[in-house]
């Protein structure tokens, strides 16, 4: 079995994409709750991508099936993004 290292470079040359790549190589699950998918679909469903609505149900319910649900509690911290226009106007 090659190392996800070796995965990565024969497929990009470079590991830029690692992720991306290891999960469309199947040795990356994604795990989420619903809350983190309902954002996923939100997220890409914004006008300024521009994507085709039944494209991102296609991406998310993809996703869901792919992936593994889990039951996450919010943490006790938190994070801040000082870059997110939303946070910091």
């Amino acid at each position: 079995m090659r190392r996800s290292r070796d995965v990565c470079r024969d497929v990009r040359g470079s590991y830029s994409n690692a992720p991306s790549t290891l999960l469309l190589a199947g040795e990356l699950k994604l795990l989420f709750d619903e809350r983190i998918l309902a954002e996923y679909a939100e997220v890409l469903a914004r006008p300024r991508f521009a994507l085709d609505l039944a494209d991102v149900a296609e991406v998310t319910r993809q996703l869901g099936a792919d992936g593994e649900r889990v039951v996450a509690s919010p943490g006790a911290a938190q994070l801040l993004d000082e870059d997110d226009p939303t946070l910091f106007p």
